[in-house]
């Protein structure tokens, strides 16, 4: 669960008022994401009809940087994509304050997470990114990714002690073969999701109802949001890669925005470095956090339910970097 900021129903009520979309009925913590608070709100106007919306809260964002996040939303909208943009009040604002954090309010679309990816799923996953990456093309705003190589390399010393010598190999080996190999790459960049796992994709059955959870988004190569995609969406439980599923999305991908020679020659290179970004990431959040707002079963019995953060084991992000070494991927194996 993550629920950092407890908003009584009485907030939240007040907050709704200014959008005109009648009674709070309920509400409740929403059990993902791991850096903002979620809450999940269902309203009901004279009409008896039910709303129903999200309602984020910024825990690490300053307000300053999210109209950045709020323009690429309405910008992919626009472009016929389904993804959650901010909803705007009786005055057209559509950021807020709530509690002292930032805050915004967004259609809760139907569906539901995917746990095993099937290749017709994994087909319009990789269509929708291409879509996506078209989409932002058009994007004049820009934004560093704070994940880059540069954090990759801050990150030895803090998990040094964790790794034991076999890993600290593993990510001496890496930092040093991407120093070597990332500067030479000129592929093509724009804005990108960055993120898009499982957990960021809704599904009703076969059919993708919504692509969410865009605050990890960036400036980046858009082979590398694919390599990211692919780590998630088509692997087996040892790492490997599953040939169907990869087929699907990187040739749904493809179909929709052709990769590029330099694309194609560097994507076993960017299936490693995406692999070992996440095996940072993961390390640092299982290493680093702290431990009191990891994982718990402690209970509350008010609406806002559970503070706490999920915290996802690095090993299977190492087991899919390994693979990565081990088995080279070609990706016009999957074109």
């Amino acid at each position: 669960m993550s629920v950092f900021t407890s908003l009584e129903k009485s907030a939240i009520q007040s907050f709704l008022d200014q959008f005109d979309l009648g009674t709070l009925v309920h509400y409740e913590g929403a059990a993902h994401g791991i850096e903002n608070t979620n809450y999940f709100i269902v309203t009901q106007d004279n009409h008896g009809q039910q709303g129903n919306y999200v309602l984020t809260l910024f825990e690490q964002l300053e307000f300053s940087e999210i109209p950045f996040y709020l323009e690429l939303l309405e910008s992919l909208q626009h472009a016929g994509i389904a993804v959650p943009a901010a909803i705007k009040n009786q005055r057209s604002e559509c950021l807020f304050t709530l509690a002292g954090k930032p805050c915004i309010l967004v259609p809760r679309f139907n569906g539901r997470h995917v746990e095993q990816s099937s290749p017709a799923q994994c087909q319009q996953v990789g269509q929708t990114l291409a879509k996506i990456h078209k989409a932002t093309q058009a994007l004049t705003a820009t934004l560093a990714n704070d994940r880059d190589l540069r954090w990759m390399q801050s990150m030895q010393t803090p998990l040094a002690s964790y790794l034991g010598h076999d890993n600290n190999a593993l990510l001496t080996q890496e930092l040093a073969f991407y120093q070597q190999e990332m500067p030479q790459l000129k592929l093509p960049q724009g804005v990108i999701h960055s993120d898009l796992f499982r957990d960021n994709a809704l599904f009703e059955g076969e059919q993708l109802s919504g692509v969410i959870d865009f605050y990890n988004a960036c400036t980046e190569s858009y082979l590398y949001d694919l390599a990211v995609t692919t780590n998630d969406w088509c692997i087996n439980d040892d790492g490997t890669l599953a040939p169907q599923r990869a087929h699907a999305l990187i040739s749904a991908y493809h179909q929709e925005r052709p990769l590029s020679l330099d694309e194609q020659r560097a994507w076993p290179l960017q299936l490693r470095f995406a692999a070992s970004r996440f095996w940072l990431s993961r390390l640092e959040s299982w290493h680093l956090t702290d431990p009191t707002l990891q994982d718990s079963d402690t209970e509350d019995d008010s609406e806002d339910k559970i503070q706490i953060v999920t915290v996802k084991n690095p090993q299977e992000f190492e087991r899919i970097l390994r693979d990565r070494i081990a088995h080279p991927s070609q990706i016009k194996d999957f074109l």
